[in-house]
């Protein structure tokens, strides 16, 4: 599977921007399509394009463009004990885990 990514547009950081001005559920199911179509999109493209760049680190790392249970973190924040209680993250982000049981050191 091979990506274009060629950056984040401005319409990935301009969900952000609104979203952190209206961080509430009716808004967010209101634009719910526009953080599937820019932010998911974009972020799986991301991560498809960084794989090659971290099988050269390690083939160990894991680059799994799946939108739930990948490597892309979900928007909803858990605030059953938090201060801020606005449900959800006003940021993107993903995680490349390492297969468990294999060591940090470069392949040869």
């Amino acid at each position: 599977m091979a990506s274009d990514f060629k950056g984040f547009s401005k319409d990935f950081f301009s969900f952000f921007i609104e979203l952190a001005e209206n961080n509430n559920r009716e808004w967010f199911n209101a634009n719910k399509a526009r953080y599937t179509d820019i932010v998911q999109d974009e972020m799986v493209e991301f991560i498809i394009a960084i794989a090659p760049h971290l099988e050269k680190i390690s083939t160990h790392y894991i680059a799994n463009p799946k939108r739930h249970g990948g490597s892309m973190f979900r928007i909803y924040k858990d605030v059953r004990f938090a201060k801020d209680k606005r449900p959800y993250k006003d940021h993107a982000a993903c995680q490349f885990r390492h297969n468990p049981g294999h060591g940090c050191k470069r392949d040869q």
